[in-house]
């Protein structure tokens, strides 16, 4: 990603206003999939300070980022991008349930 922007500034093209949080991708829980027991809310972006979720409205919980990755090698420019959390799901309840994904503060993804 790093040397595709410094490719663009290079040629002189006009950039909109880059959200490095906008590359990421979280794997599980995905939208629509039913969990129950154990499970790990996981996935990886490309930079952060910190990365937080919420259930519901619940208050926003601090996950472990900074995993090796090595395939979002190619598309971070470095392999320290992946974040995971256990989550016992009995703990939210019977029913649908919301998590928002937060990267310094800001909502970046959301699976219901």
């Amino acid at each position: 990603m790093k040397k595709q922007l410094a490719l663009l500034l290079a040629l002189g093209l006009m950039l909109p206003l880059f959200n490095a949080h906008a590359v990421h991708n979280l794997e599980s829980p995905q939208t629509g999939s039913i969990k129950s027991g154990i499970g790990v809310v996981r996935g990886w972006l490309c930079d952060a300070d910190e990365v937080a979720i919420r259930f519901d409205d619940m208050e926003m919980t601090t996950i472990l980022y900074g995993n090796v990755r090595r395939d979002t090698e190619s598309i971070c420019d470095d392999r320290n991008n992946g974040f995971e959390l256990l989550v016992n799901w009995s703990n939210l309840g019977p029913g649908q349930h919301r998590m928002r994904l937060y990267a310094d503060g800001e909502e970046i993804d959301s699976s219901t």
